[in-house]
This record gives structure tokens, sequence and C-alpha cells, in this order.
């Protein structure tokens, strides 16, 4: 498992306009590499903006940690990592 996560949410408001309610998001991408499973999690906190790469993982055991962590920080701050 590889964990790109760089430090906890700011807290700052993300600037969401009125349209669209806060929120985040979380996409699973997964592959297999010869033969070899691979998961790619994307998410965002602002559901208008950017989305960044959480982690890359090599088993299903260490996705679901790494999409653990990332719940974990969005029931706790109310954003996402």
């Amino acid at each position: 498992m590889t964990p790109l996560m760089s430090g906890e949410p700011s807290g700052e408001p993300s600037g969401v306009s009125p349209g669209v309610p806060p929120g985040a998001a979380l996409m699973v991408r997964v592959w297999f590499d010869e033969g070899e499973l691979r998961v790619r999690l994307t998410a965002t906190d602002d559901l208008e903006g950017p989305a960044r790469t959480l982690g890359v993982a090599g088993d299903v055991e260490d996705a679901c940690d790494l999409v653990r962590t990332w719940l974990t920080t969005v029931a706790a701050t109310g954003r996402g990592a």
C-alpha cells in the first residue's frame, strides 16, 4: 500500500457554489498488471474542484485500509483528505 495523503485537511471552506451541496467523492480504479491486482484511489473534498490520488494498493486489504482512512477523515472533519 502506498498512501499519498499530505497532512490534515485545512478546515477552510471549499468554496462550493450554492448549486452544489458540500461533499466529498472517491473514485476507485482497478486493473491487473501482469496478473497482479492494482488499485488507485482518487478523491476530492470539493465537488467542483480537482481530484488527487490518495494512494495505490496491490491487494484488497490495503485498498480497504485506504478507503477506511479516507472515510474516517471525512466523518471526523466533514471534508475529504
